[in-house]
């Protein structure tokens, strides 16, 4: 992967957020048109606070998507589990 310029290796990472420093408006409007998903950006210069800010907002919805991804993997589990006990009981009550 070392190889791959840097914008697919965004494309390929859509769970890593990329934030991407500019200058202008108009490098904001290329990155946006190459279809990268989960960037974001900060004008040069770079101001700290804004910048912690970001990161701390980064964070915490990767957090928040892992923490939706396992509550979503449990409740296929119990929809699996609650199926085949339906499964059985209508077996069950056919004879």
């Amino acid at each position: 992967m070392a190889d791959l310029p840097i914008f697919a290796k965004c494309r390929i990472n859509k769970n890593i957020p990329i934030i991407f420093l500019v200058n202008t408006q108009n490098e904001i409007n290329q990155i946006k048109r190459l279809n990268i998903e989960n960037f974001d950006n900060i004008k040069i210069p770079i101001q700290a606070d804004d910048f912690l800010t970001k990161i701390k907002l980064h964070l915490q919805i990767l957090s928040l998507t892992k923490q939706l991804q396992s509550q979503n993997k449990i409740l296929q589990q119990e929809i699996l589990l609650r199926e085949s006990v339906e499964n059985e009981v209508k077996s069950i009550n056919q004879f």
